[in-house]
């Protein structure tokens, strides 16, 4: 009874988890893992650069009382947003267009900035955030969509087909690591870590790149592979990787019962075979 009690509180007791997100974003998701018991081994695979030409962006901000509303598809997108109003001397809490957020961490960091949310999608993403958002909107519309340089265009693509008026202003981009690879390589081959997670294609496609000149095959033998969300696990699919589990909400929520759940799983087929 004891074991069953702990094996709840702590589900990830004793995994090894590789925390691939950028710096900045990794120290929550770590914690999350070590408060379940496991162990969060962090090295980041993207870093995120903000564009420093914030040309574009003050342009939006000129006229930002004539945009009807703003999509959110990050948390990167609010912080840098958020700071350049602020350089600005504009206050967060007076603008007047609607606010739409991707998912409950991009609306939790909207409202930590006093800015209200008026649209959530239950699928966190941006197909899931065109469902609810479509019908909201009407043609000559206008959409403020602040950006990563490497985001897909099927919102503002989709919006535009609908008249609505986007105006899509990159604010960061993403850049893989290019170093580490035989540090990252050593500790696979020590067969010291459990779990891999990766929660934007980014970290795939920055992964795959690191060890190109590795047997991926071979290091991820015992390893199992967590994706956030269909985009990442595609991503891990056209980079060859197996996803073993794939977050049924695209969220660190989602990526944390993935990993709980996952590990039960193991843990049954463990004892079955004992």
């Amino acid at each position: 009874m004891e074991k069953e009690r702990s094996t709840a509180e702590r589900p990830l007791d004793g995994v090894r988890v590789l925390v691939t997100r950028a710096a900045e974003q990794a120290d929550e998701l770590a914690s999350r893992i070590e408060a379940l018991g496991g162990e969060a081994v962090i090295f980041p695979l993207i870093r995120i650069r903000p564009i420093q030409d914030t040309t574009e962006l003050d342009r939006a901000l000129d006229e930002l009382d004539q945009f009807d509303w703003i999509v959110f598809t990050s948390v990167n997108t609010v912080t840098l947003f958020v700071q350049r109003l602020r350089q600005r001397n504009m206050i967060p809490e007076y603008i007047s267009a609607r606010v739409a957020a991707v998912g409950p961490k991009t609306k939790a960091v909207l409202e930590d900035h006093g800015m209200e949310v008026d649209l959530i999608p239950s699928e966190y993403h941006a197909e899931g955030l065109l469902k609810v958002l479509l019908p909201r909107l009407s043609p000559g519309m206008r959409v403020l969509f602040p950006k990563s340089r490497i985001a897909r265009n099927v919102l503002p693509e989709q919006l535009a087909r609908r008249g609505v008026h986007v105006t899509a202003v990159d604010l960061y981009e993403t850049e893989p690591v290019r170093e580490g690879a035989s540090a990252l390589a050593a500790m696979l081959a020590e067969r010291t870590i459990q779990l891999i997670t990766f929660t934007s294609s980014s970290t795939v496609h920055s992964f795959a790149e690191l060890l190109a000149g590795y047997d991926l095959a071979r290091l991820l033998q015992g390893v199992a592979v967590v994706s956030i969300g269909p985009l990442t696990t595609a991503a891990c699919r056209k980079r060859g990787l197996p996803v073993a589990v794939e977050a049924r909400s695209s969220s660190l929520d989602g990526l944390i019962q993935a990993m709980s759940e996952w590990n039960q799983l193991s843990r049954k087929g463990a004892n079955a075979d004992e």
